[in-house]
């Protein structure tokens, strides 16, 4: 079973990464592609600086590893790209319980990937998952307007988007465990990923524009580039401590933290069908710490 200082690392950055999630809810006329080049050449230039500090050049591991390092940037800019976009338009909380579906799909996809062991207690989590998404994005099929206020097109697209998101981390998550298993170092690991996304966001920035930004938003993207990195590294750092499917369920944690964000700070009311998604998802995390209590006896 992984070491316990991985959940530990885990937990942490899923606080981060709520706060980060929750500064780009405040830049809300800043592009949100602008936002996502921001916030890689910022994790760039950041594991730059710790390598110059050390007098380190950056690592160059051999072509099979520098495939995954460069694939890890690709998938990171397809997860970001999307939350970005799709913050924009869904509420936080729910943005951020669609998002914790990531450790359900991650589990799966290492299962295939990755050769780790898929047990029934994670089947249960996916159903879980699979339900209480659902009831949080309340698709048309399953929702007609004549039961349920239709949400408006913009937060359904959000939510989508978001989606999306999750399953390109989850990808990542298996990513970034094979790049463990390769000996591949945190920092070297956040180098290469904001090297492959500060390429490719200028291309996406073609298509929404950009803007000149205030003093004030400037010195919200500095924060939101801190968080990101903080988030970045705990989470990268907790996959060296054992099977990414495992280590993976902690992201549930980070509902909690968004919502009390949401709540808190922006005010937002979520409904009941979204409550009861929310403990459908959040359930999990006490039935993987039941499961793994039992079997550590």
């Amino acid at each position: 079973f992984p070491n316990d200082i991985g959940y530990f690392y885990n937990i942490l950055s899923q606080f981060f990464y709520s706060t980060f999630q929750l500064m780009i809810k405040t830049l809300p006329t800043v592009p949100s592609f602008q936002l996502g080049w921001f916030r890689s050449t910022f994790l760039m230039l950041s594991a730059y600086s710790v390598f110059r500090m050390r007098g380190q050049s950056v690592p160059v591991k051999s072509p099979k590893v520098n495939t995954i390092l460069l694939l890890r940037g690709l998938t990171g800019f397809l997860s970001n790209a999307l939350l970005f976009y799709g913050l924009r338009y869904a509420p936080l909380g729910e943005g951020i319980v669609v998002m914790e579906m990531y450790p359900a799909i991650a589990a799966l996809l290492s299962v295939f990937l990755l050769g780790e062991k898929y047990t029934l207690t994670q089947f249960l989590y996916t159903i879980f998952c699979i339900a209480g998404a659902a009831l949080i994005i309340k698709p048309g099929f399953l929702f007609p307007a004549d039961e349920l206020t239709t949400p408006d097109a913009a937060r359904y697209i959000g939510l989508i988007s978001i989606f999306g998101s999750a399953f390109t981390v989850a990808l990542s998550v298996v990513i970034v465990r094979k790049q463990a298993l390769s000996k591949v170092d945190t920092l070297t690991g956040m180098f290469y990923t904001g090297f492959v996304q500060m390429a490719l966001f200028p291309v996406a920035m073609l298509f929404q524009g950009a803007k000149a930004v205030t003093l004030v938003e400037f010195g919200k993207m500095m924060v939101l580039g801190v968080l990101g990195m903080i988030a970045q590294y705990m989470f990268n750092h907790s996959l060296h401590f054992g099977d990414a499917s495992k280590i993976s369920l902690m992201g549930y944690s980070e509902m909690i933290f968004g919502y009390l964000l949401d709540i808190v700070v922006l005010g937002t009311q979520p409904d009941m069908f979204s409550i009861i998604g929310s403990i459908m998802i959040f359930s999990c995390v006490f039935v993987q710490m039941y499961d793994l209590s039992k079997k550590r006896k």
